[in-house]
C-alpha cells in the first residue's frame, strides 16, 4: 500500500513516465538509510524514481522514509498491508510490482551506489538491446564508508568474463558472484520472474538470477558501480548451515524446473559437500559428531545421500592419494 499520508500530489505524480526504477527493502536500516537514499539522489542520470519499500521495521526506518518523500517527489513509500514484515524477497517483489521503469535496479538498503552508476547501466543497455541484465563489482566499504573486505577481497562480484555477453554462465552455478546492489534489469525481460518467498532462503537473489539467465543475456561491466557494505549486522555468512540448505532447495528448484541434473552438477556438489562441512561446524555448538551426521542426513533425498557418499570418497581419496592421474575419480 502506498501511504495515506503521502495521497494526494503522489498519487498524481505517479502517472508520469519514467525511465529506471531503483527499489530499496527497508528494514532496521535506519544507521545507514538516509547515506544510501542520498547515493541514488546524487546520480548524474535523474529521470528516476526511488521506491522505499518499508517491511515493519521497529526502528526509525519509516520516519527517515517519510522525511525523504516529503522533499523529493522522484521518491516514494510502499509498505505491506498493516505494516507488516513479510521479508526480503516479498519486499522487492513490492516493489518491481509497483514500479513504473522500462529497467530496474536494486539497491540494499545499506548499500551505495556511485554517481554514475544508472547512467553507465543505461549505456551498456543502449549499446547491447539484446542484453537483459547488466550487473557489475561492487567495492567493499565498512560500517563508516571505508575500504574494508569481504571473504579476504575488496570487491565483491568480481568474475568473468568481463564484458562480454553471455547467455548461461556456469560460474553462476559456482556461486552467488553477482551483487544485487549491482544489477539492472530491463523489465520486459523480468516478465512474471520474481523472488522466491514462502521459504527461509538466504541467498533468494541468486535463483532469481539463474533463471532470469534462461530468458536473456548478462553482461557485466568492468567498473565498480556501487558500494558495498560490511557490517556486524547482516545476516550474510552467519549461519553456513542455512547458506547450504538455501543451496540445496535452490538445487531442487532447478530439477523441478526441468534442467539436466548433469547441468548443473556444480550446484549439487558445492552445496552437498558444503552442506556435509557445515554440519561439522556445528560441533562448536555442542553436538556430537554422529547426531550431526544423522542431522544432516535427514535434510536430503536417497538421491542426494548417494551423490554425497561419492563426493565423500572422492574426497578421502584426494587426501590419501593425492589428484594423481592414474586413480580413478569417483564423482556423480
Amino acid at each position: 500500500m502506498i501511504e495515506d499520508h503521502f495521497k494526494g500530489s503522489k498519487l498524481i505524480q505517479s502517472g508520469k513516465k519514467t525511465n529506471v526504477s531503483v527499489i530499496i527493502p527497508v528494514y532496521n536500516a535506519e544507521s545507514f538509510l538516509a547515506e544510501t537514499i542520498e547515493s541514488v539522489r546524487r546520480q548524474s542520470y535523474e529521470d528516476f524514481e526511488l521506491l522505499l519499500c518499508e517491511d515493519g521495521s521497529h526502528d526509525k526506518s519509516l520516519d527517515i522514509c517519510r522525511s525523504f518523500v516529503d522533499r523529493d517527489c522522484r521518491v516514494f513509500l510502499y509498505r505491506h498491508p498493516e505494516g507488516k514484515n513479510l521479508g526480503t524477497s516479498a519486499t522487492r517483489n513490492l516493489g518491481i510490482d509497483k514500479a513504473r521503469g522500462r529497467f530496474v535496479a536494486f539497491l540494499d538498503a545499506d548499500d551505495l551506489l556511485a554517481p554514475e552508476s544508472l547512467s553507465t547501466r543505461l549505456r551498456c543497455f543502449e549499446k547491447n538491446p539484446h542484453v537483459g541484465l547488466v550487473f557489475s563489482a561492487a567495492t567493499v566499504i565498512d560500517e563508516k564508508g571505508n575500504p574494508g573486505q569481504f571473504n579476504g577481497s575488496s570487491n565483491f562480484g568480481q568474475f568473468g568474463p568481463i564484458g562480454i555477453p553471455s547467455g548461461f554462465d556456469s560460474l553462476l552455478l559456482e556461486g552467488n558472484g553477482i551483487c544485487t546492489s549491482t544489477v539492472m534489469v530491463r523489465r520486459a525481460c523480468l516478465g512474471d520472474l520474481r523472488f522466491v518467498k514462502g521459504v527461509e532462503l538466504q541467498y533468494e537473489d541468486w535463483l532469481l538470477w539463474i533463471e532470469l539467465s534462461t530468458r536473456c543475456y548478462f553482461f557485466h561491466l568492468s567498473e565498480t558501480l556501487s558500494f558495498y557494505r560490511v557490517h556486524g549486522n547482516q545476516a550474510i555468512g552467519e549461519n553456513f548451515f542455512r547458506y547450504y540448505c538455501c543451496g540445496l532447495y535452490l538445487y531442487r528448484r532447478l530439477i523441478s524446473m526441468g534442467w539436466d541434473p548433469n547441468d548443473i552438477c556444480l550446484v549439487r556438489n558445492n552445496f552437498l559437500f558444503g552442506l556435509l562441512r557445515s554440519s561439522l561446524l556445528r560441533k562448536s555448538n555442542g553436538l556430537p559428531l554422529d547426531k550431526l551426521c544423522l542431522y544432516f542426513f535427514v535434510h536430503v533425498e536417497s538421491e542426494e545421500r548417494w551423490d554425497l557418499c561419492k563426493l565423500i570418497l572422492n574426497y578421502l581419496r584426494q587426501r590419501v592419494f593425492g589428484n594423481s592421474p592414474q586413480k580413478q575419480d569417483i564423482t556423480p
